[in-house]
């Protein structure tokens, strides 16, 4: 309970002292370099985003903490189905650290996207995730094209719709 409320409180102060710099980052300023971002996958091992250049990549931040998270992976994974092509990608990045935890969750609500986490923080940092969820789409470039930060019809309507121009 304390790590949960410690992790909640974290995200919150990071919020507060980064949401001045959203005024002025726009997502068009953000390039994404594939190899610089050590994740680590479903088996415990490190990986880049390298897999994942010259495709169109969405990338969801959550947590098994954030009820709202709990509601929109689902949802993302229905879309990624729907999107199964090799144009474009969609990756879960979990900022928990318990992989236990995680691949249950995986597990229990079928989840087929690739999960990750963000051990040390370096990717969720560079795009100064303040709010859990945050979804983040790439074009083939690695230009950030769209950020929503939370979970709303409106948000999962205007990722689609982008992913949907992306891949034309």
């Amino acid at each position: 309970m304390f790590k949960k409320s410690f992790l909640a409180l974290k995200y919150i102060l990071k919020f507060l002292v980064v949401f001045p710099a959203f005024f002025w980052m726009h997502a068009a300023d953000m390039n994404l370099n594939y190899s610089e971002y050590n994740l680590t996958n479903e088996k415990g091992e490190v990986v880049t985003l390298e897999p994942y250049k010259n495709k169109v990549l969405v990338v969801n931040f959550w947590a098994t903490w954030c009820s709202p998270c709990l509601k929109e992976l689902p949802e993302l994974n229905h879309i990624s189905k729907q999107f199964n092509s090799k144009k474009v990608k969609f990756i879960a990045v979990a900022v928990d650290s318990k992989l236990k935890k995680i691949l249950k969750f995986k597990e229990r609500h079928n989840i087929d996207m690739q999960l990750l986490l963000d051990t040390n923080e370096e990717f969720s940092d560079f795009l100064r995730v303040s709010i859990m969820p945050s979804t983040y789409v790439f074009d083939q470039n690695g230009k950030m094209i769209l950020e929503i930060e939370g979970y709303s019809e409106k948000g999962i309507q205007k990722l689609i719709q982008e992913v949907e121009k992306l891949i034309q």
